[in-house]
């Protein structure tokens, strides 16, 4: 037994270290109301419910953990008055308001601390009690979120009133308290708890497909079958070929390739990524060897207080975020912040914490998760801090909704071959639900019996490796047995028979798919039975617009993009080289001397996630400043575009959000658990009620897919201090008419910058440089910016002539051209010889034979380049067919001028 100490004791040894402990804090002092108002006594405690992880519970406890095992690096989770609540939620209102004098202007993390953080006195007041414990490194966050500390498994049972126990679950060795925490009654104001005081670490939102190879005829084949079910072709249901996406590809399929033309490609821009695992530098440089990306290796980063986790069995997770995030803002820098998981800390939670207390990026990125009833009370209040302190600082914090389908506390494990149903009911992720990031799902290409219609089957590929045409529908993610595309390739059109077919489909039969759905466990008293959850976040104002459905509290996931692990053929390639075989084998899309070559598969939505991210980075770059939270103008975007031609089947070229309205997130579940519908009796598995993609916002994927371009042109930014402006851009690089005569069209987007506003009327003379026969029209041919709409879209037709034939009375084009001049020039030198040798009188003769040739020559220019000008409202004539011309259109508003350059093709 642990020895117990007298009150006398303890309150002896807390009052000699409150009077000479040396505080580490920030050097900015904070003059907060003081919360802590009474002497800490030790026997007077308050137990933080929810303190405890659902998987440290009887059945999986081993025995006492001893007294000397390290608990390092413990994140102690300090609380605001209301007083700072209120000011905090105005400023971050404020922030994200262009009319508002705080619009855009960020704060430090010293700066924060000394604003929203505890006052001094409480500071000096925990951090004694802590020394008073025996803990070391007791060290405060410069935010004052946050303070962290390092002990062992008896100083914690002495301080906090839990023991911490030996777990095995799964095979696997924990670590966890095994009661709620309990704080000094007197500190109750001021500390929310410990962050955790377990090793069940936050899962990575990604699937592994194995490593895959190409053939000599360019065909990519996995070396081993991606699923178990009976009818699959060669790469998940499509036969033959598998069609993998390479950086060009995604900047194609997502129209980020105008960005990179425009070199708008993360050039100055950060990118700091969550990690617990580090990487083999050499995988970096051959993924981006292989498809032709600038050389651009990582950076990494530990904080301070954290170790290397080394190569860990995250690896491919760590591989997929920093090639990924570096292969859309392929100039970027990216700052790969890795901690190693202790005892008692997760390392992304070390990591995440340490970005935003030293503000290290305009974007964060996160591609780990834990449903807010496995999180905790605790935890969910210090994840909400912590993304909430980073948006006041102007990060954009991306993080993925998760890979379980609806079902966001039950995870299907891989190495588990027979059936996992969901059991506890719809959840959603904690990392993810926050109102303060930007939660992205995951969606899957809607190509099932048409795939080689969006993708290039050419063996010889550019040196970014290409192969993507254009943009691919899009339906939901989702491997379960809930998929309709299951009816589709023979089993039942009804989920729940598929669902229950355990002989053939078992592997499909669990949570596996893109997450989505409704915060609802932000509180709860015990974490193992999700009927005591209450709270869940409060709705954010923006969230609103089509689709949204009624209620009260926060909705998942904002954005989607493609997630695909092969089901329909399609996933991400990453390089992962100890996965080859032999392991020495670098991964290559060419073959070695044995013409072989290697390269991993992943999906997920730490993919989509990471490459959110990117796209955000991007628009860091064009608007020349920090977006912090960017889910407003997110929301009102995508409220102000129409529904029916923006549809993923088909969407417009104008389009910012592509909406997906195809496809479930529903997870199979156990009968009688919460949630789980069952049309069958008998059936022991039933189906998760929600959810499913519809039209607009929904909870499946959110406002849906992007076009980077789109999204980024119509992204208006108000810099403080900088001049009222307009810019002009299109998506389209250039306009290509089929034949003389036809037609085609650009969407041209004017945005506001720093809230220019006034009108612009378009004529045909808006357009010049057209070649001749060619003229230029808008719909609508006049557009307003003003406060409450800081960007406007015109669509510009341009209209051609056809190319008349000779005989018709108009200029002759083409071979025909050539023979007036001929003709003329034939005439004059027959005159000519006729005045020389006909005539008598030889000066006469030498004379008129002069003036002829200088009539002749005249003739001859005036027939060969005769007919020239026409301007840019076109003239009389045909347009030339096969011709390429630069022309430029011009918009003016309140004597504010600006051009663009367009390029006409007339095939």
């Amino acid at each position: 037994m642990r020895p117990t100490h007298t009150v006398t004791t303890r309150l002896i040894a807390l009052f000699a270290f409150i009077s000479i402990a040396a505080l580490t804090t920030p050097a900015q002092t904070n003059q907060a109301r003081s919360l802590v108002t009474a002497p800490v006594n030790d026997s007077q405690m308050v137990m933080r419910p929810g303190s405890t992880h659902p998987l440290a519970r009887a059945e999986f406890d081993r025995g006492l953990a001893p007294d000397s095992l390290p608990m390092d690096n413990m994140m102690l989770g300090l609380k605001r008055t209301p007083e700072q609540d209120a000011a905090l939620a105005t400023l971050l209102r404020e922030q994200q308001d262009p009319t508002s004098a705080n619009y855009h202007k960020w704060v430090t993390p010293q700066e924060f601390g000394a604003r929203f953080g505890p006052s001094d006195h409480d500071l000096q007041a925990v951090t004694s009690w802590l020394q008073s414990h025996g803990f070391q490194s007791v060290e405060v966050s410069p935010s004052r979120t946050v303070i962290h500390f390092s002990g062992t498994a008896g100083q914690v049972h002495d301080a906090f009133r839990t023991a911490i126990h030996r777990y095995v679950v799964n095979g696997e060795e924990h670590w966890a308290n095994s009661a709620n925490q309990q704080i000094p009654a007197a500190l109750a104001g001021v500390v929310a708890g410990v962050g955790t005081l377990h090793n069940f670490a936050p899962k990575p939102a990604s699937h592994s497909r194995g490593s895959f190879t190409r053939t000599a005829d360019g065909k990519i084949k996995p070396l081993h079958p991606l699923f178990t079910f009976p009818v699959q072709g060669d790469c998940g249901f499509v036969a033959n070929n598998c069609f993998a996406l390479g950086p060009q590809d995604f900047a194609t399929i997502y129209n980020v390739l105008p960005l990179w033309n425009a070199g708008i490609d993360g050039t100055g821009q950060t990118i700091a990524v969550v990690g617990d695992s580090n990487i083999n530098m050499q995988d970096v440089v051959n993924f981006r060897k292989m498809f032709g990306l600038p050389a651009k290796n990582p950076t990494i980063t530990i904080p301070p207080g954290s170790t290397d986790p080394g190569i860990t069995p995250d690896e491919i997770e760590s591989d997929l975020d920093v090639q990924w995030s570096g292969a859309i803002a392929k100039n970027a820098t990216i700052n790969f912040v890795i901690a190693a998981n202790t005892n008692s800390t997760a390392g992304v939670d070390a990591a995440a914490q340490f970005i935003v207390d030293n503000k290290l990026a305009p974007v964060l990125t996160e591609s780990f998760g834990d449903c807010e009833l496995d999180l905790g009370t605790v935890v969910n209040g210090m994840v909400n801090t912590r993304w909430m302190q980073g948006a006041s600082e102007g990060i954009t914090i991306v993080v993925s909704t998760g890979d379980n389908g609806s079902a966001g506390c039950d995870f299907d494990n891989p190495n588990v071959t027979t059936e996992q149903p969901a059991k506890l009911g719809l959840a959603v992720s904690g990392l993810a639900s926050t109102p303060f990031n930007v939660a992205v799902g995951g969606t899957d290409f809607n190509q099932l019996t048409n795939a080689t219609s969006f993708w290039s089957v050419a063996t010889n590929l550019s040196t970014n490796q290409s192969s993507a045409l254009g943009y691919i529908p899009e339906t939901t993610w989702n491997d379960s047995c809930t998929n309709a595309l299951f009816g589709q390739v023979g089993f039942s059109t009804t989920p729940e028979v598929n669902c229950n077919d355990t002989a053939n489909l078992a592997n499909s039969i669990g949570p596996i798919g893109a997450s989505g759905g409704i915060s609802n466990c932000t509180t709860s008293t015990d974490p193992t039975n999700p009927a005591t959850c209450s709270g869940g976040y409060p709705r954010p104002s923006w969230q609103t617009g089509p689709g949204v459905p009624g209620g009260g509290t926060r909705l998942i996931p904002d954005v989607s993009l493609f997630a695909g692990d092969g089901i329909v053929g399609s996933f991400y390639i990453i390089c992962q080289q100890d996965t080859n075989s032999p392991s020495s084998t670098p991964c290559s899309l060419g073959s070695n001397n044995q013409g072989v070559s290697f390269f991993e598969g992943v999906g997920g939505t730490s993919v989509s996630t990471q490459a959110m991210g990117a796209i955000f980075s991007l628009l860091v770059q064009k608007t020349g400043g920090n977006l912090g939270l960017p889910n407003s103008t997110l929301y009102s975007l995508a409220a102000q575009q129409n529904a029916a031609t923006c549809n993923s089947a088909a969407p417009a070229s104008s389009c910012i959000f592509h909406d997906v309205t195809v496809g479930t997130i529903s997870s199979p579940c156990v009968k009688n658990t919460p949630n789980c519908s069952v049309a069958t009796q008998g059936d022991a598995n039933g189906i998760l009620t929600g959810y499913s993609a519809g039209t607009g916002f929904d909870l499946a994927t959110g406002l849906g897919s992007v076009n980077a371009c789109n999204l980024a042109n119509n992204f208006a930014v108000t810099n403080p201090g900088g001049a009222a402006d307009f810019s002009l851009s299109n998506c389209v690089a250039v306009v290509n008419v089929a034949a003389a005569g036809g037609s085609g069209t650009l969407n041209l987007t004017i945005t506001a910058i720093n809230n220019f506003s006034g009108t612009f009327n378009f004529t045909p003379s808006s357009c010049t440089g057209l070649p001749t026969g060619a003229a230029c029209s808008f719909s609508p041919a006049s557009v307003t910016l003003d406060s409450t709409h800081q960007s406007a879209s015109t669509v510009v037709t341009i209209t051609t002539t056809a190319s008349l034939p000779p005989g018709t009375g108009a200029r002759p084009t083409g071979n025909e051209r050539l023979y007036l001049p001929a003709a003329i020039t034939l005439a004059m030198m027959i005159g000519m010889a006729f005045v020389l040798f006909g005539g008598k009188l030889k000066q006469l003769r030498w004379s008129a034979a002069a003036m002829f040739m200088l009539l002749g020559f005249a003739l001859g220019m005036a027939a060969c380049g005769g007919g020239g000008g026409g301007g840019g409202g076109g003239g009389g004539g045909g347009t030339s067919t096969g011709s390429s011309t630069t022309a430029t259109i011009t918009a003016t508003s309140n004597a504010t001028t600006h051009s663009m350059p367009l390029t006409l093709n007339v095939f």
